[in-house]
């Protein structure tokens, strides 16, 4: 049982995020972007890259691509950052629903034993 909670929450959890475009990417730290977060820069010239942030640099957008090889953005060609932010207030409601509505599946549960129990005869 610990394990389905675990399980729901979990999923809870990764329902409360979306996604957040940061219009100006020398801002990214500030913006609460993480050193290792998954990001997608959108270039100037229409391109993307999928990548995990690593830092701003002076004029440069430091991140790791796919492969793990580290690479430099100048901030003049990325036109913005797409990242995933967790919206806490709203993680907090919907964990806060699905421990309700695992403790009224829990209760029914035990209705039921408590009834298959009460109709045994020794």
């Amino acid at each position: 049982m610990k394990t389905i909670l675990i399980v729901i929450t979990a999923l809870a959890m990764t329902a409360c995020t979306s996604t957040q475009v940061l219009t100006a990417p020398e801002q990214a730290g500030v913006a609460g972007i993480d050193t290792g977060d998954a990001i997608t820069l959108n270039m100037t010239d229409g391109t993307t890259v999928k990548a995990r942030f690593v830092a701003i640099d002076g004029e440069d957008l430091v991140y790791d691509n796919r492969a793990g090889e580290r690479h430099h953005a100048d901030l003049g060609d990325v036109r913005s950052v797409d990242y995933r932010a967790y919206d806490s207030e709203k993680t907090g409601e919907v964990v806060a629903g699905t421990a309700a509505v695992t403790g009224q599946i829990l209760l029914g549960f035990v209705q039921v034993l408590g009834a298959l129990a009460g109709g045994m005869s020794y």
